[in-house]
């Protein structure tokens, strides 16, 4: 006797295959498609991403290396996106300042049009200040001798 549910090898074997009823002419299905364009939407986020944060990293070294707070111009471009770059390119400095104590090659010309920077701007700090005074030397009270001690006796 033949349990209900379960059928011969035979009857399945001859059973026959399901039929579709037009082939597609595309060899890929329209929920491929969406994967491809959602993976390639990814890549194009994840790209995008990975620039803004070098730009990002840009403002910040271009802002320190003109004298400005870097970190401040840093949180400005990630918070504003595109209008905080612009409203960088727009507000930053010129000319990057130049670091302490820099003096330029010797036989160096500046450009046309350039202005001499005030006296002191740029020198060391140790010539910034006035020397020290100079003190005479303390005397010491009473005044120190070497000890003397009694001759060594032989025995």
């Amino acid at each position: 006797m033949e349990c209900e549910g379960t059928r011969s090898p035979e009857v399945v074997a001859t059973r026959p295959k399901k039929q579709y009823s037009t082939p597609s002419p595309y060899p890929l299905k329209v929920g491929a498609l969406a994967n491809i364009f959602l993976g390639l939407c990814g890549v194009g986020y994840l790209l995008w991403f990975v620039i803004w944060i070098l730009v990002a990293i840009w403002v910040y070294k271009d802002a320190e290396k003109r004298g400005t707070n870097g970190v401040l111009w840093l949180i400005v471009v990630i918070l504003l996106g595109l209008i905080g770059l612009i409203i960088y390119l727009v507000v930053r400095p010129k000319e990057p300042v130049p670091p302490p104590g820099y003096y330029p090659p010797p036989g160096y010309a500046p450009p046309p049009g350039y202005v001499q920077p005030p006296p002191g701007y740029g020198a060391p700090p140790q010539q910034q200040y006035p020397p020290q005074q100079q003190y005479p030397p303390q005397q010491q009270y009473p005044p120190q001798q070497p000890p003397q001690y009694p001759p060594p006796q032989n025995p």
